[in-house]
């Protein structure tokens, strides 16, 4: 009996994962705390939107509402991208 050939082929050997970390723990800990503020943002809603604001209003919100819930659930967001997002939220509570 003879072997079974792969049509394939062998396959050269992979190189072993790295992971790509952010070297610089105080960015984490930014990052952390900065999503702990945009996650009660999103997770209340303005008085304006719940007291009766108008459609265009509360369309708008839940446009940035998602926008923002798009920039929470990134693993890879930015501290620039989650500043951005609280700022865009935390305009409704003026």
């Amino acid at each position: 009996m003879s072997a079974q050939t792969d049509f394939i082929g062998d396959l050269p050997p992979s190189a072993p994962f790295r992971d790509i970390r952010n070297t610089r723990p105080t960015v984490a800990s930014e990052k952390a705390e900065r999503l702990l503020e945009l996650g009660r943002l999103i997770t209340t809603v303005p008085e304006s939107i719940k007291t009766g604001g108008g459609v265009e209003q509360v369309r708008r919100w839940k446009h940035e509402l998602g926008l923002s819930k798009k920039v929470a659930a990134n693993s890879r967001a930015s501290v620039n991208e989650i500043n951005s997002a609280i700022s865009r939220m935390a305009a409704w509570w003026r």
